[in-house]
């Protein structure tokens, strides 16, 4: 699990929730990359094999995911992420974002996008 000084009291039934947010954006060929100053606790993104699926790792290991959010900062073909595999093991969470009409679709050339990742950094029930 993460060891990390975290800022006190979320308030919620899940012990110890850690939230991470990112901003991702994508070069010319709609590669994408992290805004290091904007994604504390994320340490990549990468495109996958298949269209529209990316590995997201983090720096540092969790319990357990709990949810994945993303907004479009403008004009996107992306319009909704899902969560395609998560490994806590590996701190790595696959997402695989989809069109208008749910069809897999890779981000396109000079997108931005903002991510929120939800994590439980605790075994007590």
């Amino acid at each position: 699990m993460a060891n990390r000084l975290f800022n006190q009291f979320s308030f919620g039934l899940e012990k110890m929730r850690v939230s991470l947010f990112g901003e991702i954006d994508t070069d010319g060929s709609g590669n994408p990359s992290l805004v290091a100053a904007n994604s504390k606790g994320i340490a990549s993104i990468v495109k996958l094999g298949g269209t529209g699926l990316y590995r997201i790792t983090l720096q540092d290991q969790y319990n357990r995911l709990l949810m994945v959010q993303q907004i479009n900062l403008g004009p996107s073909s992306a319009q909704s992420m899902d969560i395609a595999a998560q490994s806590m093991a590996n701190k790595t969470v696959d997402v695989q974002f989809r069109d208008a009409s749910g069809a897999a679709v890779n981000l396109g050339n000079g997108e931005q996008h903002l991510i929120t990742i939800v994590l439980r950094n605790s075994t007590a029930p």
